[in-house]
């Protein structure tokens, strides 16, 4: 259950934080979806696997959105930015634990104002009913303009990792297996997969784990079709 989705003036729901920080790596990011939808329905895609025509926007959205959430978690961890619920009932505004930021959930991105099993963070709830996340606005608008340049699409390459991730089609490709087994490894929380808006992918990282952490083939084992 969810309380009225309403938060105090002078305050900056953590859905639109978000969106701000991805037009400031990129200022296209409100143009995204819409690519996305003509690239769905008008453009020819290009076979699987051919990594250089990097034409996709679907690309691009995950990109920016992988940087823009690893920015603004770690600002909310650190305490450069804090986060809070606002109490209906006493009209107090309660801050959120910065710790319990630090952990990613499948859902690329911040895109919402309550956490959940897919958007780790604070508990937002109270007496069993989830609050909308908030952060005052004059501060977040300070850090957001302490140095515009550095989130900077390019400029921000050389503080985030480079995410590279797998549609669930390329990971079949690349691996041979089927992908009713990958929903099974997904499912077995064997492998990680995340959602950006309503595709699933796979980080590399999260892949090679996957493929490491797999048994060793031992002499005269019974091999079975993927």
């Amino acid at each position: 259950m969810r309380s009225p989705n309403i938060v105090p003036r002078g305050a900056i729901r953590l859905s639109e934080a978000f969106d701000r920080v991805c037009s400031n790596i990129a200022p296209d990011w409100s143009e995204l979806p819409q690519l996305c939808v003509m690239w769905d329905e008008n453009v020819e895609i290009a076979p699987l696997g051919d990594e250089g025509s990097g034409d996709n926007p679907y690309d691009r959205e995950f990109e920016i959105a992988y940087r823009a959430e690893t920015i603004l978690r770690s600002a909310l961890t650190t305490g450069a930015l804090r986060a809070y619920i606002h109490n209906l009932r006493t009209g107090v505004d309660l801050e959120l634990k910065p710790s319990e930021w630090g952990r990613a959930g499948e859902t690329v991105g911040l895109p919402s104002d309550y956490t959940s099993e897919l958007m780790p963070g604070p508990d937002c709830t109270l007496d069993g009913v989830a609050s909308p996340i908030f952060i005052p606005r004059e501060e977040f608008e300070k850090w957001l303009g302490r140095d515009p340049a550095a989130l900077a699409f390019n400029a921000i390459a050389q503080s985030v990792a480079e995410p590279r991730a797998f549609s669930l089609e390329e990971v079949c490709l690349r691996t041979g297996l089927s992908r009713s087994k990958l929903y099974q490894e997904i499912e077995q929380k064997h492998l990680y997969a995340r959602k950006c808006g309503n595709r699933t992918l796979v980080l590399e990282s999260d892949l090679n784990a996957f493929l490491n952490a797999l048994p060793n083939f031992q002499t005269g084992t019974t091999v079975s079709m993927p």
